[in-house]
């Protein structure tokens, strides 16, 4: 017999997932306030000027300088470098069956 078939058991179900949902809610709601709200607060203060006017002027000047382009590529440099060292150094200890659960010995 499924749950769909008998209304009792369709109805406690909804009941028990009611119940569930009112238990994440101060969770919910502490999650919102701590991480969502302070993030909002930061995009909205980044189209501000020094004279409470919204514009993109930020953007611009951030986007055209430089030094931006300069650290994204090193950044990307260096996480490239750093997936590859790891792909070199991971491969050889990877079991070539992974069901069996042998590998190459580390020591």
């Amino acid at each position: 017999m499924t749950i769909a078939a008998d209304p009792a058991l369709a109805a406690d179900a909804r009941s028990e997932r009611r119940f569930f949902l009112a238990l994440s809610l101060p969770a919910l709601l502490i999650v919102g306030l701590g991480a969502i709200l302070p993030i909002l607060w930061i995009i909205r203060q980044s189209f501000l000027t020094t004279g409470d006017e919204y514009t993109v002027g930020n953007y611009e000047k951030v986007l055209s300088s430089g030094l931006t382009w300069s650290a994204l590529i090193t950044t990307v440099e260096l996480s490239l470098g750093t997936l590859a060292f790891c792909i070199l150094l991971g491969t050889p200890w990877r079991s070539p069956w992974p069901a069996s659960g042998q590998g190459w010995p580390i020591c």
